[in-house]
């Protein structure tokens, strides 16, 4: 401070306050002020006298007060410091009864940044789109993404990750008969992840059955399935074997398969029409391999343009290396740029100039499709023909023909594979099924006896056959449960033996004997063998060896 900002305090009150600078014409003379101060002194050392009584009758009071409570408060487990941990409670209803039985996660590193496509070993394949990704908070995140993904398929994996298939809709309790289930988790750096707002992975899942199921999201604090609406199905049909041609085509699977194609369904051109190119978004040239890209090649001064909302903004003009792909949708590739090191992925397509460049393209497109089209009148001629020849068959050659093409489309829907699609917007478990109301003839109260063992245990679960679910029955007291079946139907019931790998059943057979002595009791025999997986419960419960992949 400035010397003529200076402040003197007086002490009088002893207490600090602060006083405008005194003139010398106004300071007291020195007899007075120690008079003063003689005075204030002995007011302190009463006031002093009197606050150290009260202070002391006060503490006095609070610790007879405070003495008397905890003489009367119930006793509790003291907590050492080392001991004040908060314990977060694990509030997921998945709970697998035996943790060596549970389904195993096929794990994925990808670029948060990258349009990227998933196959799993089922030939269910994920489609996750570039700044779809998130942290707790909402960001998107960048670079390498840990991914986890695990289905489930059949009563029995369902059973071994304890996943409830309750559904209540309209006051009506049903259990959902699944066709298919996946989870998809999200990490970075053993962090947590989510979909982004306003994103969603695109699922296509291998599945089986009809069109009659639903798609479902799972709450796993409060166990609640909730409707997503309905999944596009599509069938993968059986190889058809008259006039036909061979196209290889990717159907979904790890790899390529070959399937047959009717001559009906030869479709043509391959081209796409030309695009005008939006200035507004980047765009570059590219040298491309004609043998490659013969769609390509037939034109002049092809540009690629980066489609918007990915990101991309290098303006780089040299780099190391450059990988071209077709992509997974009409007209679009995949550009994958190196330089020293670093890479840059993004979705381009191809476009054109305005003015002669896109005058050009549109031109060579409309020869090439006139091209094409008289193609197709030649190979519809050469069909009709065939057709013609084949009506001069005789009847027992065409009834033969018409019975291996109906045992074909048989075998095709019987036993065949169907690709549900539908997108998920969150992480977790997603499900399609169809709600099953298993509302049985009979019911009945029971106590299950595990070979005259004590064990007690709270969930006896219950397969129907020709159904795709896990019925689970609760109990009620120790070891007795109300319980629903269909006489007429294959009822199999089982339990796990606590703290082991073993389970108690009871066979159909057995259970349709048992239940007909109406004695209220049922006795479950305890298998000798432990099972170390889920294949293996699938082979002893289902009958069956679990499906090899490719």
């Amino acid at each position: 401070m400035k010397p003529n900002n200076k402040i003197n305090y007086d002490i009088q009150f002893n207490k600090f306050k602060s006083t405008p600078l005194l003139n010398d014409s106004e300071i007291p003379p020195f007899e007075n002020v120690v008079k003063a101060q003689k005075i204030w002194l002995k007011k302190t050392r009463l006031q002093m006298i009197i606050r150290y009584s009260l202070s002391c009758i006060a503490v006095i009071t609070i610790a007879f007060v405070g003495f008397h409570l905890l003489r009367n408060k119930p006793q509790q487990n003291p907590i050492s410091k080392s001991e004040n941990k908060v314990i977060l409670k694990d509030t997921s209803v998945i709970k697998a009864p035996v943790k060596e039985w549970d389904i195993a996660y096929q794990k994925f590193k990808i670029n948060a940044d990258s349009l990227t496509l998933i196959k799993m070993p089922s030939g269910t394949s994920l489609t996750i789109q570039p700044n779809s990704i998130a942290d707790s908070l909402g960001n998107l995140v960048k670079g390498e993404v840990d991914i986890e993904c695990r289905e489930f398929f059949d009563p029995i994996d369902i059973m071994v990750a304890g996943i409830p298939m309750k559904y209540d809709s309209a006051g009506t309790s049903y259990t959902l008969e699944t066709a298919g289930m996946i989870e998809i988790n999200g990490s970075q750096n053993n962090q947590k992840l989510k979909i982004a707002e306003g994103k969603s992975i695109s699922i296509a899942q291998m599945s089986f059955g009809g069109n009659d199921y639903n798609t479902y999201s799972l709450d796993t604090k409060t166990g609640k399935w909730t409707y997503q609406g309905r999944p596009e199905n599509k069938a993968i049909e059986a190889a058809k074997k008259v006039y036909e041609k061979d196209e290889t085509v990717n159907s979904g699977f790890p790899t390529q398969i070959t399937i047959k194609e009717p001559m009906e369904n030869y479709i043509t051109p391959k081209l796409n029409t030309p695009k005008l190119q939006n200035e507004s978004n980047p765009c570059f040239r590219l040298d491309v391999d004609k043998n490659t890209f013969p769609e390509l090649a037939i034109y002049n001064n092809v540009l690629f343009e980066v489609k918007p909302g990915q990101g991309f903004n290098s303006t780089n003009e040299y780099w190391d290396k450059i990988d071209l792909k077709p992509g997974i949708r009409p007209n679009e590739y995949i550009i994958n740029l190196y330089d020293m090191g670093n890479k840059i992925t993004a979705v381009v397509s191809p476009v054109f100039k305005k003015g002669e460049d896109y005058k050009e393209a549109l031109a060579i497109f409309k020869k090439y499709e006139k091209k094409e089209l008289s193609k197709v009148e030649e190979f519809k001629k050469n069909l009709n023909e065939t057709k013609r020849n084949l009506e001069k068959l005789n009847e027992n050659q065409r009834k033969k023909l018409f019975e291996e093409q109906t045992k074909n489309r048989k075998e095709a829907l019987d036993y065949g594979t169907v690709v549900r699609t539908f997108t998920a917007s969150e992480f977790g478990y997603w499900n399609t099924d169809r709600p099953h109301d298993f509302i049985s003839p009979k019911s009945k109260t029971v106590r299950i006896v595990l070979d005259d063992s004590k064990l007690t245990f709270s969930q006896l679960f219950q397969i129907e056959k020709n159904t795709n679910t896990l019925m689970v029955n609760y109990n009620f007291s120790i070891n007795t449960y109300n319980i629903r079946f269909n006489p007429n139907a294959n009822n199999l019931w089982f339990v796990v033996v606590p703290g082991s790998k073993k389970i108690a059943i009871l066979t159909p057979k057995e259970f349709s004997n048992q239940i007909a002595n109406n004695d209220g009791e049922l006795s479950f025999k305890i298998c000798d063998k432990e099972f170390n997986n889920a294949d293996e419960l699938k082979e002893f419960i289902l009958g069956r060896s679990p499906k090899k992949q490719d």
